[in-house]
This record gives C-alpha cells, structure tokens and sequence, in this order.
C-alpha cells in the first residue's frame, strides 16, 4: 500500500513538532488530556484509547503517561515505526 502523502511530509511534521507553534500544541493537548481523562495514578479508571492518524505517537505518548493503553494506527510505516517507544509504552 503506498502511503505517498505522508511518507513525503514526515520530515516537515517532525521540523513542525520541533517550532513553538508545535511545542504550545503539545503542551495545550497534554492539559487537555490530562483535565478529561484523568491520570491513572490519580484514580482515575485505565481508558483503552485508539488514536487513529496517529503519526508518530506523540498525541498518543501522552494519553501513555497519564497510565491508559493506547493503540496508534497510521497509513505511514515510518512514522508509525516512530510511534514505538522503549517498554512498549506507545
């Protein structure tokens, strides 16, 4: 399956990820995430969360680090590839 688009655009998401803007994105969505979801360290009920589109993982890492699973999917090999961290966390 070509993934095309994606595979071309992988090196400009990751220099995105890398700006403020990317940066303030980030940290916006982990207060989000954190404020709705919940950490599991806190008493919070484990949510099981697929994050479809999920490029390299890192929407995903911090739905992770609040203690939920998470499952990524994405059409790009590279960038899902990506979303694989130490320990299986994403």
């Amino acid at each position: 399956m070509s993934t095309g688009r994606f595979d071309t655009h992988r090196e400009e998401w990751r220099a995105y990820t890398a700006t403020p803007w990317g940066r303030i994105r980030y940290a916006v969505l982990r207060h989000l995430l954190a404020t709705h979801l919940g950490s599991v360290s806190e008493g919070a009920p484990p949510l099981s969360v697929l994050d479809v589109g999920g490029a390299d993982g890192l929407d995903a890492l911090a739905v992770a680090e609040l203690g939920h699973d998470v499952m990524v999917l994405d059409p790009a090999p590279e960038l899902l590839a990506a979303a694989v961290r130490p320990g299986g966390v994403v």
